[in-house]
């Protein structure tokens, strides 16, 4: 005679054995994920760090720039595109009101003439918030010039001797770092904006 109750056991077998595999892929999929970001918080320059002092978490994202984003991007910003096609993106996380929200984002600029790299910040709305030298380079580094950017985006002109006002000394540097805002304005433009 055959027990009514084998069917069940079998299924049940099969259910602890399904459940067991799920969470196994769960714990093996989520183990390279914690250890990713690990090693990009490493990887956070301590400009971006300074930037986002508030944020719980910035993350790393990559970006590939094709041949036609490189295109637009020199014809928006009227500078040349130099260096990788990889675009580095921070991206700062933090809690707002009560809830888990992007506070902004910012990119580093490697080797602008005269300062070193240049990071800057920009809010949701692709607006700069903040630009920092990594090197000071006299009054084309100081907090009066660079803060000029505060607040352009991409519908800016972001030019010297328009916008942007500089009667110092250091006018190739200051030139230089308008020209690398100018880019990384069209560049998120590119990369993240809306048309309009």
């Amino acid at each position: 005679m055959k027990n009514p109750l084998h069917g069940d056991i079998q299924m049940n077998n099969k259910m602890k054995v399904a459940t067991t595999l799920l969470l196994l892929s769960f714990a093996l999929l989520e183990a390279p994920l914690v250890f990713g970001q690990q090693s990009a918080d490493r990887n956070i320059p301590d400009s971006v760090k300074a930037v986002f002092s508030g944020a719980e978490t910035i993350t790393l994202q990559h970006r590939d720039l094709s041949p036609a984003d490189i295109t637009a991007i020199e014809k928006a910003s009227a500078t040349k595109w130099s260096g990788d096609k990889d675009v580095h993106v921070y991206l700062a996380i933090g809690t707002t009101q009560g809830k888990r929200a992007q506070l902004g984002a910012a990119t580093v600029v490697e080797n602008v003439a005269g300062v070193g790299d240049l990071t800057i910040a920009y809010d949701n709305e692709l607006k700069v918030t903040k630009v920092i030298a990594g090197r000071q380079s006299g009054d084309a580094t100081s907090p009066a010039f660079l803060g000029q950017f505060a607040g352009k985006g991409h519908d800016d002109p972001i030019k010297l001797g328009q916008d942007i006002r500089y009667s110092g000394t250091n006018r190739a540097s200051a030139t230089a770092i308008t020209d690398a805002v100018r880019r990384v304005t069209a560049t998120m433009q590119r990369l993240y904006g809306k048309a309009h």
